[in-house]
């Protein structure tokens, strides 16, 4: 059965509804990210190493780190229930590991006279419980 088939006719009738409200906007990444990528592979052709050239493709295009590891975490459950199905024997995408990720900025860290003009910014009453969840 083709990816797209799968999607339209098992996967989004009878999963989608049972998410919350939420939830099923991230689903909406599988008609623009996944399906065209997908679709018209069959669901056994599906390979761990076409998923993970997938995915650092789309870190190379400047995906976020964040956005590439939904479509991972989302492609796994379109393929975890192929599986529970017995669509497929095994789910291709389960090993697949994600590059380490990396920060885009180093973190900055307030400066003194920044914590000092925080703390008077407060108003008097918040000031005391502000400087002791400081530390």
């Amino acid at each position: 059965m083709l990816f797209s088939r799968f999607v339209a006719e098992c996967f989004e009738p009878g999963v989608l509804p049972t998410l919350k409200f939420a939830t099923r906007d991230l689903f909406a990444s599988l008609a623009q990210y996944l399906i065209p990528r997908f679709g018209g592979h069959r669901l056994c052709d599906i390979s761990r190493v076409e998923v993970q050239q997938y995915l650092l493709e789309k870190l190379r295009q400047g995906f976020a780190w964040e956005t590439t590891n939904h479509l991972r975490h989302l492609l796994s459950k379109v393929m975890g229930k192929a599986v529970n199905w017995d669509y497929v024997p095994n789910n291709p995408v389960r090993r697949v590991k994600m590059p380490e990720r990396t920060l885009k900025r180093p973190h900055r860290f307030l400066t003194a006279d920044e914590v000092r003009r925080l703390v008077a910014a407060q108003p008097s009453f918040l000031r005391k419980s502000f400087l002791s969840d400081l530390g």
